[in-house]
């Protein structure tokens, strides 16, 4: 719980209360000129929503008018309810293992990937929960995990993390051909299959072919990449 007070170096004690006031708390206050806070840990609340009626003494023996706030905490049934990030597609080129990730859950913050990279170290790759791709350097066939941490609420002071997940890089490489260019073919038309870019696009439902019927000869002939 943080508590915030403006100009309450006169304060001497908070007290917060909850339960209906069957539980509460006395805390030393030391607040100082201006806008001042205090952070308290309440430890030994069940998991649930509280509501926390607060008030002040100060110095005199004043007693101030009482506050409530509202509160929530998180625990075990919290944990059990959150899930793993979904992997999308795991790769492997001549330069870098990549995996993707379908969209993070409400909450989540971070995932964390564990493997052992190509120098045969250990290593464990955290990266934002907006991200929707990492790069690893891994072995082919190898496996990797990966968790998902979760904080529940922006004030909130732990973050939760789910049970490791196992999935693993394919026994093969493709090349990256992020500098690959098709400089010249015998032939393109729209109706080629979309144009000599595919013949390096990787996807296999697009492609190109040389002319059908050609007019010349010279118009048939293989493609330059």
């Amino acid at each position: 719980m943080r508590l915030w007070m403006e100009n309450g170096q006169n304060i001497k004690d908070v007290i917060v209360k909850w339960n209906g006031g069957e539980d509460s708390l006395v805390i030393p206050a030391k607040f100082k000129t201006g806008l001042d806070s205090i952070d308290v840990l309440i430890p030994g609340l069940e998991e649930k929503s509280y509501s926390f009626d607060i008030h002040t003494i100060d110095n005199f023996g004043n007693r101030s008018l009482t506050y409530t706030q509202f509160g929530s905490t998180y625990g075990a049934t919290y944990q059990a309810s959150l899930q793993n990030r979904r992997v999308k597609a795991a790769s492997l080129t001549d330069v870098v293992g990549k995996v993707e990730w379908y969209a993070p859950a409400e909450n989540m913050v971070f995932t964390e990937v564990k493997f052992v990279n190509l120098r045969g170290t250990d290593t464990t790759v955290r990266f934002p929960a907006s991200d929707f791709s990492v790069d690893i350097e891994i072995p082919a066939d190898a496996e990797f995990q990966f968790r998902s941490l979760y904080i529940p609420e922006a004030e909130a002071i732990d973050t939760f993390a789910t049970a490791w997940s196992t999935d693993k890089v394919p026994d093969y490489f493709t090349f990256d051909r992020s500098n690959w260019e098709v400089i010249a073919v015998s032939d393109e038309k729209v109706s080629d299959g979309g144009g000599k870019t595919t013949l390096i696009d990787g996807d296999l439902s697009t492609y190109w072919h040389s002319n059908g019927r050609p007019t010349r000869p010279s118009r048939t002939g293989p493609s330059l990449i």
